[in-house]
């Protein structure tokens, strides 16, 4: 039974559950509506029309500020919390879905950023596309910020809202 015990404790989904456990309530409660909202998100992806999508994203064409004399530290655990569970849920959570629970959450918390979406070309010779979505608030990039800077902005949304 102990090494039983011993092995589980060692194994991906111990580790999972121990770092879970170490977590604050308020982490936790935050964990929770992230993956229920990533579910969301990945069916509307899938099954809904872009444009009945992007009433979710902001207002079109508005930008947030880039520098804040506030930085609110619920806004950066939100996006660190994504960027976690989109690592770890059995499904895969591309930057749109990243960036729509991102845009959704800070939102309803009243906190403003911005949306982007952006396009790149393959350096290949099939010339296709690639699209990618990141979300700011201030400097900080939430989510999708690695690599942002390699594709051309073509929308962007933003909520200006302030607590």
């Amino acid at each position: 039974m102990n090494r039983i015990l011993s092995m589980l404790a060692t194994s991906k989904l111990g580790r999972a559950y121990t770092k879970y456990a170490a977590l604050s309530w308020h982490e936790k409660r935050l964990l929770i509506e992230i993956g229920f909202l990533l579910a969301c998100s990945w069916v509307a992806i899938r099954f809904v029309a872009f444009k009945r999508l992007t009433p979710h994203f902001g207002q079109r064409h508005h930008e947030t500020a880039k520098v804040l004399t506030h930085t609110d530290p619920e806004a950066i655990l939100i996006g660190r919390l994504i960027r976690a569970a989109s690592d770890r849920l059995p499904w895969e959570c591309k930057c749109l879905a990243q960036a729509l629970v991102a845009q959704i959450m800070l939102s309803r918390r009243k906190i403003a950023t911005t949306l982007y979406i952006g396009v790149t070309r393959d350096s290949d010779e099939t010339r296709q596309h690639q699209a990618h979505a990141w979300v700011r608030y201030g400097e900080h990039y939430l989510t999708g910020g690695r690599g942002h800077k390699r594709y051309t902005v073509i929308d962007f949304y933003g909520t200006e809202l302030t607590r």
